[in-house]
């Protein structure tokens, strides 16, 4: 079961599966969000292992440096896009503001 705020178009109540794969070559990660037995929500994501050396690191910090900039793009556009197709937006509630040990 899930104790924070996720995202303002999801409830609160609601169950996460994770399936996470790991082996020399590959590593992939699956989430699915569930609530009332109905799945809501799948993210994936997959990627392939590389040797680690200055030639990729330099090639990765090329290849990524605007990287969190695009993210948050992409994260509005989506939320933009999922609230155009009718989700409704839910605040954060009362215990979600605080912090829980």
């Amino acid at each position: 079961m899930k104790d924070m705020y996720v995202s303002p178009f999801f409830n609160r109540d609601g169950k996460y599966d994770f399936s996470f794969k790991y082996d020399e070559e590959n590593v992939s990660l699956k989430i699915d969000l569930y609530e009332e037995n109905k799945k809501m929500l799948t993210a994936s994501f997959s990627g392939n292992s590389l040797h680690y050396n200055e030639e990729n690191l330099m090639k990765l910090f090329l290849k990524h440096t605007f990287l969190t900039t695009f993210v948050v793009i992409r994260t509005v556009w989506q939320s933009l896009k999922l609230y155009l197709k009718g989700m409704k937006f839910r605040k954060a509630e009362e215990i979600d503001t605080k912090r829980r040990h």
